[in-house]
C-alpha cells in the first residue's frame, strides 16, 4: 500500500488516520467524507491502492470495479494478528444485547484475573488497540461486532457468541438472508478447534441452520437462572439471561479456576445507559430509558420484561423495516401507548387495529411528552421509552433521544 483513502471520517475513520499516520513516510493518506466540507471532494478511486471504508457506509456507493481495493479496520485487524492472538479473540454479535454482553464478559474475565481489552462497536476501535494487542499486553480481546463490520470479514475469532436473532438493518442489507450471512462471517471461517456459542432457543431455527457448517463446534446454551440477579435488575429479562448464559458456558470451556467470579459479576454488574435503564422513581412511577430499542422485536423484549407492570410505553421513530405483527401478543391490554408521529406510526396503527388495541395516545412531536407521562401513566407502574424506531427523525442518535427523555422527566 502506497496510497490509502479513508472513506468516512467518523470515530473509526479518525482512528484509521491516527494508526497509519505513524507510518507517514511509507503511506500517502487521504480522506473522503461527503458530510464534512473539508473532505467532501469526490476522489478518483483508481488513484488508491487501498480504500478503508467505515462500517456505516454501504460499499455499493463505490463502483464495483474498485471493490477489490476496499477493506475496513476489522478486516485489516484480522489480517495483521497472528494465530496465537486470534485465539484470544471473543466476538460478540447478534441482534440485541451485544454491548451489555460484551461489557459483562469483559468484567467477568477481569475479575477472574485476566487482562482484557474491549474493541469494536462497543469499546475502542480495532486499530487503536492493535499495537498493544500485538505486544501481547492482553489475555483476551472481547470484540463487539455489528453486521456492518462483519459483512466482508474473511477470518473468524476462536470464540464467537451469537447472542440473539431477529432480522434488522434490512435497509442496508436488503434482505434477511444477507443480514444473517453478514453476521455469520463471525463464525464462517472458524476451525474445528474453535467455538460458537448460541442460545438453545435458536437450535431449531431452520434459517440459522443454513449458516452453520459441520466444522462449527456449536455450544448450545440455556438461560441463566434470573434469581442470580438483584430483583430490580434488567438482567432478569429473558433476552439477558439468555445472552449471559453464553458467558457462563465460555467460563466452563476455558476451565477458569475463579469460576465463582461470574456470580460476583452478576451481583455487581452495572448496565449501560439507554438499555432498559432505570433512572428515577417519581410520583410512584418508575421511569426507564430503553432508547437503544430501534425495532419492534427489541421493544417486545422490554414488554415481556415489565409484563402487567408496564403502565405507559412510548413509541416513535424512523422505520427500519420491522414487523409489528407479534407486538400485541405480549402487550397487556392495560398498557397505554404514546405514539409520536413518525415513520412507524401508520404501520403500527394498522396492526393495532387488527388486534383491536385502542389504548393509544397520539402526539405530533416530543414537546408535550412529559405532561402526558404524568397525566396518563398509572401509579405503581413503569413508564418506558422503548421507541421501536430509529432516532434520526428528531435526534442525532439514540443516545440524544434517551438523554432528552431523561431531561424532561427529571426537570
Amino acid at each position: 500500500m502506497k496510497k490509502i483513502l479513508i472513506y468516512g471520517y467518523g470515530l473509526e475513520g479518525q482512528s484509521t488516520k491516527q494508526y497509519f499516520s505513524k507510518f507517514s513516510q511509507d503511506f500517502e493518506l487521504n480522506i473522503f467524507d461527503k458530510n464534512q466540507s473539508a473532505y467532501a471532494k469526490l476522489p478518483k478511486f483508481e488513484d488508491y491502492d487501498k480504500i478503508f471504508v467505515s462500517p456505516g457506509i454501504d460499499r455499493s456507493v463505490i463502483p464495483v470495479k474498485f471493490h477489490s481495493k476496499c477493506t475496513s479496520q476489522i478486516e485489516y485487524f484480522f489480517e495483521q494478528i497472528p494465530e496465537k492472538i486470534r485465539q484470544k479473540v471473543i466476538a460478540i454479535t447478534g441482534s440485541k444485547g451485544k454491548s451489555t454482553t460484551t461489557k459483562f464478559c469483559a468484567e467477568f474475565l477481569e475479575r477472574a484475573g485476566f487482562k482484557t481489552q474491549i474493541v469494536g462497536n462497543f469499546g475502542i476501535p480495532f486499530l487503536t488497540a492493535l499495537p498493544d494487542i500485538l505486544a501481547n499486553k492482553f489475555d483476551f480481546i472481547v470484540a463487539e461486532i455489528s453486521s456492518y463490520q462483519a459483512e466482508f470479514l474473511q477470518k473468524s475469532p476462536k470464540y464467537t457468541f451469537f447472542v440473539s436473532y431477529f432480522p434488522e438493518h434490512l435497509n442496508r442489507h436488503r434482505c434477511e438472508k444477507n443480514y444473517l450471512a453478514a453476521k455469520a462471517n463471525c463464525w464462517k471461517h472458524q476451525t474445528t478447534d474453535d467455538f460458537l456459542f448460541m442460545p438453545i432457543t435458536l437450535k431449531n431455527n431452520e434459517f440459522i441452520k443454513t449458516q452453520i457448517s459441520a466444522k462449527n463446534k456449536v455450544i448450545w446454551t440455556a438461560n441463566l437462572n434470573p434469581e442470580y440477579f438483584p430483583a430490580t435488575s434488567f438482567l432478569r429479562s429473558e433476552h439477558m439471561t439468555s445472552n449471559l448464559g453464553l458467558v457462563q458456558n465460555l467460563a466452563r470451556i476455558l476451565e477458569i479456576e475463579n469460576y465463582d467470579e461470574i456470580f460476583k459479576t452478576m451481583r455487581n454488574f452495572q448496565g449501560l445507559p439507554h438499555r432498559l435503564e432505570f433512572f428515577v422513581s417519581k410520583n410512584n412511577i418508575d421511569f426507564y430509558d430503553d432508547s437503544i430499542s430501534t425495532n419492534a422485536q427489541s421493544t417486545v423484549a422490554a414488554i415481556k420484561f415489565f409484563g402487567n407492570n408496564l403502565g405507559l410505553l412510548i413509541l416513535g421513530g424512523e422505520d427500519e423495516g420491522c414487523d409489528f405483527t407479534g407486538f400485541f401478543e405480549n402487550l397487556s391490554p392495560k398498557t397505554k401507548i404514546v405514539l409520536i408521529d413518525s415513520q412507524i406510526s401508520s404501520k403500527f396503527l394498522i396492526v393495532a387495529e387488527k388486534f383491536g388495541f385502542k389504548n393509544i395516545i397520539k402526539l405530533k412531536n416530543w414537546e408535550n411528552l412529559a405532561t402526558i407521562c404524568w397525566q396518563e401513566c398509572p401509579p405503581n407502574t413503569a413508564c418506558v421509552l422503548s421507541p421501536a424506531g430509529k432516532s434520526f427523525d428528531f435526534f442525532d442518535n439514540f443516545k440524544a433521544r434517551g438523554e432528552y427523555f431523561k431531561k424532561i422527566i427529571l426537570a
